[in-house]
């Protein structure tokens, strides 16, 4: 006789709860990516509202606004060997938020990134770490309290050469960084510099179009578009899994052609 207005109870509390983020990270764009020691790293967070399965329309929306800094400040990255040892890893944002507090409606999502130390990755031994994202709130107006994300795993690699998916990989990722930061021309050399040396990356090709489509020279954009299709076809084993995104651009730039007023699409690592 007990149990419905004990069930009733709970799920009139978990609905009434205060909302509390939750954080989900990336490394290089990969849950377990494996790095060179001292190659560039890309650390990607996803900060999330904990009602964001909830139907109702009235969910109250999550804020984050510590006293005295940005909400990304209070955000800081942890890093872990094997054994559960800190590690000292420096890390920088790419592009501060522009508002320091956050206002989060259920439905919605935030992303920030950071750049990890290069010259400190150097000094790492090789191995696995655990990366995770940890946000403390304190005195705040709005959300109080810790959130850490799911660790990634990073596999530190020695290796002095850099294999040709590595480079590859590595300057397509330092592009990327560029672009974030506004510095488009010098991305393109990047890309340019290495389509020299590997004329059939297709990150490198796919990368290519979008730099130039956000120049605003869509004939070429989709020269390297067209380009970057033919290669996957002839790279991917399973080309069916990595055709999407190609597909998807070719078919905006043609778009484009027809409607030069239509969107540009971002860039995503």
């Amino acid at each position: 006789m007990t149990i419905r207005p004990i069930l009733f109870a709970i799920a009139l509390s978990a609905f009434g709860q205060t909302p509390r983020p939750e954080l989900s990270i990336s490394v290089n764009g990969r849950r377990n990516p494996e790095v060179r020691r001292g190659a560039p790293v890309l650390v990607r967070l996803v900060l999330m509202h904990s009602g964001r399965l909830n139907r109702a329309a009235n969910v109250p929306e999550l804020q984050l606004a510590p006293q005295g800094s940005a909400w990304a400040d209070a955000v800081r990255l942890r890093v872990r060997d094997r054994l559960g040892a800190e590690k000292p890893w420096g890390y920088s944002l790419v592009v501060r938020p522009e508002q320091p507090a956050l206002v989060l409606p259920h439905r919605a999502w935030v992303a920030v990134e950071w750049t990890l130390s290069e010259s400190e990755g150097a000094f790492l031994e090789p191995g696995d770490y655990q990366i995770e994202a940890v946000l403390e709130v304190s005195n705040s107006p709005g959300w109080n309290g810790e959130a850490v994300s799911v660790p990634a795993i990073v596999r530190i690699t020695e290796s002095a050469q850099a294999s040709e998916p590595q480079q590859a990989s590595e300057a397509v990722l330092r592009a990327v960084l560029l672009m974030r930061k506004g510095a488009t021309s010098e991305a393109v050399v990047l890309m340019d510099e290495l389509l020299l040396k590997q004329p059939k990356s297709v990150r490198a090709l796919q990368l290519r179009a979008e730099l130039a489509e956000k120049a605003g020279d869509i004939h070429l954009a989709l020269m390297f578009a067209n380009r970057a299709l033919d290669a996957a076809q002839m790279t991917y084993s399973d080309p069916g899994k990595g055709l999407l995104s190609l597909i998807l651009l070719r078919d905006r730039l043609y778009g484009r052609l027809l409607d030069p007023l239509a969107p540009t699409a971002g860039v995503l690592p």
